[in-house]
């Protein structure tokens, strides 16, 4: 099922709530989630803000690069920074 069909059908069953409590629930949740996302939790090396979903990001962009061998050990670093 794709997603425009799963909203649709999400809003008519929505529609159909009639328990104020429910809907409350429902409101609180998503206010929560979006929330969230603009949330800044941490800043980048340069100093700019980073959402969670976008430090999340930058932690699997990472893991990939490591998984690829993108990397210098410190011995290689150590070497890089005396010719400096």
């Amino acid at each position: 099922m794709d997603l425009a069909t799963r909203k649709n059908r999400f809003i008519q069953q929505f529609e159909q709530i009639a328990d104020i409590n429910l809907i409350e629930k429902f409101e609180s949740f998503l206010k929560e989630e979006l929330d969230s996302k603009k949330e800044i939790v941490a800043y980048g090396v340069k100093g700019e803000p980073l959402t969670k979903e976008m430090y999340m990001k930058k932690v699997k962009d990472a893991d990939l690069a490591m998984d690829e061998g993108k990397y210098i050990s410190s011995e290689q670093l150590k070497k890089q920074m005396l010719g400096w």
